[in-house]
């Protein structure tokens, strides 16, 4: 998500600096973006990052630090961080300031976030405090967007995940340009889940990759984020033929590059499934919020939702994307929306663009 932002931002704005907050990334990840990071200072629990303000810039800018008050634009790329299973204090440790940033002059923007719902403590109040507040708020898809809706009008729009724009080189690596099946695990799914329902997960994966295999197809595993997705991918593996390809790449256009090069996708992450469908790839998808199913149905393929308690429903997936002719249906229906929601992508930075102009 944050190169496609910087990709996108830069086309448009070459001197423009990025800057990430210093607890989030490490200096190596900072280093490999070509990113500063905002100065930060707490003492006793109290924020004391003004003081940055009060340094030289070029001292500052000399060892890559940009403090609050160097700061134009705020945009928010988290995806899905607000609503009931994250809690209304995450909302508030990430936009809180928006009122404050709103008095000096900063713009405020939230890219296409799965949004809500917001039942839970605190959410009454944390909503109708940032949600009204920020310049624009995209919501990723029309329950998002009725759960924020409740709150703010003027400034909320809906438009689709903003990575289907991100176009990496094809696919150079013989085993790229070899690739079939590509399974992409989550751990997330072990912990949004109760224990059961996580244990039904892995069964599932694991029946998964057997069918394919028995299905004369060449399955490998991708991990597309963090030791926690490495090590569950190993479960998986390991549970049916220790000898099946995984791969860790740390470069995410390399990952994307992977996928675009498989003939299926099975992913458990959100973003492995964006990167499927805006390249024409037809996939076999399970997830753990709203997002998922959303997602299938803006590319017309909902029905590769997997339910964990229907074994008829994996065995439906696997053989419509194994047929050829259903394959070759899905693919050319995934390929003519993928294009159709780059268009609307496009109308989003538009958007974006004009508001930064002003």
């Amino acid at each position: 998500m944050l190169l496609a932002l910087m990709e996108k931002i830069r086309d448009k704005y070459p001197k423009a600096r990025f800057v990430l907050p210093a607890l989030n990334h490490d200096y190596e990840q900072r280093m490999f973006l070509g990113t500063y990071q905002k100065f930060a200072l707490r003492v006793a629990g109290i924020d004391l990052g003004f003081v940055g303000n009060w340094i030289p810039t070029r001292l500052k800018h000399k060892y890559g630090v940009i403090s609050d008050g160097e700061i134009d634009v705020i945009i928010d790329a988290s995806g899905f961080a607000y609503g009931d299973q994250w809690g209304s204090k995450k909302l508030l440790q990430r936009l809180g300031k928006v009122s404050k940033w709103k008095r000096q002059g900063k713009k405020v923007i939230a890219l296409p976030q799965a949004l809500g719902p917001f039942t839970s403590e605190g959410f009454e109040q944390a909503c109708r405090e940032v949600f009204p507040n920020v310049d624009l708020l995209f919501a990723r898809d029309s329950i998002s967007y009725k759960h924020a809706a409740a709150y703010t009008s003027d400034n909320l729009f809906q438009f689709g995940d903003f990575t289907n724009l991100a176009t990496p080189e094809q696919a150079t690596s013989a085993f790229a340009e070899n690739a079939d099946v590509c399974i992409i695990p989550n751990t997330k799914m072990l912990q949004m889940n109760d224990q059961a329902q996580g244990h039904r997960y892995i069964e599932c994966m694991i029946a998964l990759t057997r069918s394919m295999i028995e299905k004369n197809r060449k399955p490998f595993f991708l991990v597309h984020e963090g030791k926690g997705d490495r090590e569950l991918a190993e479960q998986i593996r390991d549970a049916v033929d220790s000898n099946i390809p995984l791969l860790d790449p740390k470069d995410a256009l390399e990952i994307k590059r992977i996928i675009g090069a498989s003939s299926i996708v099975i992913s458990s992450r959100f973003h492995g499934l964006v990167s499927a469908l805006s390249q024409g790839v037809p996939v076999i998808a399970t997830g753990w919020s709203h997002k998922y199913q959303m997602l299938l149905k803006d590319y017309h393929c909902e029905e590769l939702l997997i339910g964990l308690d229907d074994d008829n429903s994996w065995r439906a997936c696997v053989e419509a994307v194994t047929n050829q002719e259903q394959f070759t249906a899905y693919k050319g229906v995934i390929s003519r929306q993928a294009k159709t929601l780059k268009h609307e992508t496009e109308a989003m930075w538009a958007k974006v663009f004009e508001l930064l102009a002003r």
